[in-house]
């Protein structure tokens, strides 16, 4: 017999019981899960819900949730699945279209500076096969596209 440890025990556990469920996601469970464990513990239930599930759980939410909490659930998850991944994309979107949405931007850059702003570019470029540098250049100017470019740099 394998001998599983306490915490895998636990994983699969709540895998299970976010799993059963009419819609195949239990509301209840689901916030008790991302309320109370740590981000390895929720790595591995999106990996034994999919299986259990053959879907994720982000495609799990879209049977359940309606409106801004569908909205709110598919961001946590994304987050919670490839933090990096999302801040690419919210920076992506604080620049597509017509006008810059500044307020984003500056939040999304000056907060991930100091922490994994590295990593965010990296996947930026993977995603959308440009640099960020070379998107903000092209969607700021003056001086604070200087301060966005400075932060940007590694050990600004």
């Amino acid at each position: 017999m394998v001998e599983v440890g306490v915490a895998m025990l636990h994983i699969l556990m709540t895998a299970a019981f976010l799993r059963f469920s009419e819609h195949g996601v239990n509301k209840d469970e689901v916030v008790k899960a991302f309320s109370s464990l740590s981000f390895k513990q929720l790595k591995g239930i999106f990996v034994e819900y999919y299986k259990l599930a053959e879907r994720t759980l982000g495609e799990a939410f879209d049977l359940v949730y309606k409106g801004e909490e569908k909205t709110n659930m598919h961001a946590l998850f994304q987050c919670l699945n490839n933090r990096h991944a999302y801040l690419a994309s919210a920076l992506h979107k604080a620049m597509a279209g017509p006008g810059t949405k500044d307020r984003d931007l500056i939040r999304l850059i000056v907060s991930r500076a100091e922490v994994d702003l590295l990593n965010i570019k990296e996947e930026y470029f993977k995603m959308y096969n440009k640099t960020l540098e070379s998107d903000v250049k092209g969607d700021t100017s003056g001086d604070y596209k200087k301060v966005l470019l400075t932060l940007l740099k590694p050990n600004y």
